[in-house]
């Protein structure tokens, strides 16, 4: 009789053990030096904003006024404490940098010069937060590059509300799904306005409650009718958007004031801003060209502190565990 097979040597099973044990030691070293990086990096900013804050309150005070510098904000850790500033980046900043074929050639209307009239009757103080406007409150995209598809869905919830008074919170996940053809990539990333295209072009968006948010790409759920019944309700229609010229702050300002929250983009991926907690945040390294742009967020408003800054008001899809509550 011939052997089928030389016997097998059985694992050590303290062996396993001691191998898992070092990688998890090795996982655990990784986040706690990232933790104490960041801690120094929220430490130092704080210094520095306390600093310059002694500093023009003494300047104020020599020459007898109250104003200061104004641009000062703080920073504190919070559940991106473990994360390296390219995990946290990499999973984070969902904005698509390439050029889609539906955002070069959109029919989107232009909101540049459209009310130059108003402009000079404008509010000065504009704030959306809790009016229905804004939706049902800061939503978290988790570790998914998202963010396109939460800034798209807060500007329709914005849009909605204005012409309905209706308050709905609509699906994040039927757009990381279903999108593709627009030139997204789920949760690798996307663009907003072939999105907002895209809701135009299907006939609509399901609320959350009917389509809920997986922070993952999965199969597609069809809203509309073709080739059948929809297997997810819509809630809402839209027929067309209204694309700002890039950096046009007068319009911008118009838009957000007339007509609700607008879907905006940013240069999101500098250490600074994944901690910030209050304040103006003002940060001379941010990009303005449009090959900067890394992450998309909501504008609800705009103002003026006491101290004559200007500001915008902006809402993240990070938690309420970022910033000012979100």
């Amino acid at each position: 009789m011939s052997d089928l097979g030389s016997p097998r040597t059985a694992a050590n099973p303290l062996t396993i053990a001691a191998s898992v044990s070092a990688v998890l030691s090795g996982l655990r070293t990784a986040a706690e030096s990232a933790l104490e990086a960041n801690a120094r990096l929220v430490d130092e900013h704080n210094r520095r904003v306390r600093a310059d804050a002694a500093a023009a309150d003494a300047a104020a005070n020599a020459v007898g006024s109250s104003s200061g510098a104004g641009y000062s904000y703080s920073l504190s850790l919070n559940h991106f404490a473990h994360m390296t500033q390219e995990q946290w980046a990499a999973s984070m900043m969902g904005l698509g940098r390439r050029t889609s074929k539906s955002e070069s050639a959109s029919d989107s209307d232009s909101a540049s010069g459209k009310n130059g009239s108003l402009r000079g009757r404008l509010p000065t103080f504009v704030d959306w937060r809790g009016t229905g406007a804004d939706g049902p409150g800061v939503k978290d995209q988790v570790s998914c590059g998202s963010c396109w598809a939460f800034s798209a869905a807060g500007a329709m919830q914005g849009a909605w509300f204005k012409a309905t008074g209706q308050a709905l919170s609509f699906s994040e996940q039927q757009l990381v799904d279903c999108a593709w053809d627009y030139g997204n990539d789920g949760c690798a990333g996307g663009f907003v306005e072939p999105t907002l295209q895209y809701v135009v072009d299907a006939g609509g968006i399901a609320q959350e409650s009917e389509y809920p948010y997986l922070a993952q790409n999965s199969f597609c759920n069809d809203v509309t009718q073709r080739g059948g019944p929809a297997t997810v309700p819509v809630s809402a229609r839209f027929s067309g958007y209204l694309n700002i010229p890039s950096r046009d702050e007068a319009a911008l300002m118009e838009a957000v004031a007339l007509h609700g929250p607008v879907a905006v983009l940013m240069n999101a991926a500098l250490a600074p801003f994944r901690f910030y907690s209050e304040g103006v945040y003002y940060n001379e390294e941010c990009g303005q060209d449009p090959d900067s742009m890394d992450h998309a967020i909501l504008l609800v408003g705009y103002g003026t502190t006491p101290e004559g800054v200007d500001y915008w008001l902006i809402k993240n899809s990070w938690s309420k565990y970022w910033g000012m509550d979100g």
